[in-house]
């Protein structure tokens, strides 16, 4: 699916957007339990005839950090050898070492074009971005990029910023639970479905 390119109405997928710059803090009155990235239930489409997985080879992930000079974080590598590509609770898009490498030049030419985040300058600059992997997305088009360490939500409703941990697994968990961007999603749907963004081109 195409990533946006810019900030329209358009019917949300999951839950409802939060208001603008509500600052990323989780509820308190939440009582679920921190995501586990290594025992999400696997929930394959109804159409997917294969009923695979399309994880990441190591040797994948080391060609993707050499070419981006970089080095993934454990949890989403570990993410990524252990499901691979696909959805989290239909919400997250993990992206194949594969995808990150080949969209990344796309990505960062279209935020240079397309920059909508100046509310969040007390976070990341423009230039910071720039500097930043494209890891990540949800079915509504915020992003998900990693710098220096640290990951980072660019909404896409919103023109501000969040940092949201060193973690994937935080990351997740944010989204999840927080509020922020989707009403919390309950513990009994997260699920990984898989998915790879070469399936049309194989002929799948």
């Amino acid at each position: 699916l195409p990533l946006a390119v810019s900030h329209d109405n358009s019917p949300l997928p999951i839950g409802e957007r939060a208001g603008k710059n509500k600052p990323p803090t989780l509820n308190p009155a939440l009582t679920q339990p921190m995501i586990n990235l290594t025992t999400l239930p696997i929930e394959y489409h109804e159409q997917d005839t294969r009923k695979q997985l399309y994880r990441a080879t190591a040797a994948q992930i080391a060609v993707c950090e050499e070419a981006l000079h970089f080095h993934f974080e454990n949890d989403y590598k570990n993410l990524l050898l252990q499901y691979g590509e696909g959805t989290i609770a239909y919400c997250i898009r993990t992206y194949s070492p594969e995808k990150i490498q080949r969209e990344q030049s796309e990505w960062l030419a279209r935020i240079s074009e397309y920059w909508f985040w100046d509310d969040g300058a007390d976070i990341l600059s423009k230039a910071q971005v720039q500097d930043s992997i494209c890891l990540a997305d949800t079915f509504n088009g915020d992003e998900i990029i990693y710098r220096d360490g640290h990951y980072y939500i660019l909404p896409r409703d919103s023109e501000t910023i969040y940092p949201v941990g060193d973690t994937f697994t935080t990351v997740a968990d944010w989204f999840m639970t927080s509020g922020v961007i989707y009403e919390p999603i309950s513990a009994n749907e997260w699920t990984f479905t898989p998915f790879t963004s070469s399936r049309d081109e194989d002929g799948a």
